[in-house]
């Protein structure tokens, strides 16, 4: 247990931290694998899907696969998922690639082929957090934000998006170097020094630590034994404030 000042605000990590290290890569990425070709036949009508079948098309890169132009809609669907995954093996970041991606999720979502992992502490402190005690919330991940918000109105324990304030990506910094951390706080109007950040990554952790905020090292079924000096919980359930 670990009792601090309440702070104004509080930041916070996604993988390890507040879901499971291993969602998005051993579950939501397969699954998107997996109901690619479903994604693209249910929505192959909508502006979105045919917007993303056109720039799939424009990909011009050596050995990548070739999107059907013939208007046969199976011949379009086979073929545009073909360069997905193509691509997706290849590990390119592709503005086409990115899009199909993010409509993907967005179709799982909504048709309950998968729900986002949270913990049951993060949603029961952010309840706690926000409603009894006027903290404010907010994500800060490299993944890109409007895949945060997807996640978050799309989890198991039910929509947590409308409680947090807002959300950060790489754009307003790599997460290990403390200018990010101050430019949050700056963004945010509180004072870096009433901001705690939640965290598995002690890089990240050092980081918001050298810019002034107070850290909490979150080690789920890990030991708690670090050699940061930072306090270190188990559970978000391990913070109280005074």
């Amino acid at each position: 247990m670990t009792t601090i000042s309440k702070p104004k605000a509080i930041v916070m990590d996604i993988e390890g931290t507040t879901t499971d290290i291993h969602f998005v890569s051993q579950k939501l990425f397969p699954t998107l694998r997996k109901n690619m070709k479903q994604f693209l036949s249910d929505t192959f009508d909508t502006k979105e899907t045919k917007e993303l079948i056109q720039m799939l098309r424009e990909e011009k890169r050596k050995a990548i696969p070739a999107v059907d132009n013939s208007g046969d809609k199976q011949k379009v669907v086979n073929s545009a998922e073909s360069n997905i995954l193509w691509q997706m093996n290849n590990k390119l970041k592709t503005t086409s690639l990115k899009t199909a991606e993010l409509l993907c999720w967005v179709w799982v979502y909504k048709s309950a082929v998968i729900k986002a992992h949270v913990y049951k502490d993060v949603s029961n402190a952010f309840y706690e957090w926000k409603s009894k005690n006027g903290i404010k919330l907010y994500v800060y991940s490299s993944g890109i934000i409007s895949a945060q918000k997807l996640l978050f109105a799309n989890t198991e324990m039910g929509n947590l998006h409308h409680l947090i304030d807002d959300y950060f990506d790489s754009t307003i910094g790599d997460k290990k170097d403390s200018k990010s951390y101050k430019n949050i706080a700056s963004k945010i109007g509180v004072d870096v020094g009433k901001i705690i950040y939640i965290t598995d990554s002690s890089s990240e952790a050092t980081g918001a630590q050298t810019a002034g905020m107070k850290v909490m090292l979150i080690r789920r079924g890990k030991s708690v034994s670090n050699s940061t000096g930072i306090p270190t919980i188990k559970s978000f359930a391990d913070i109280k404030f005074n």
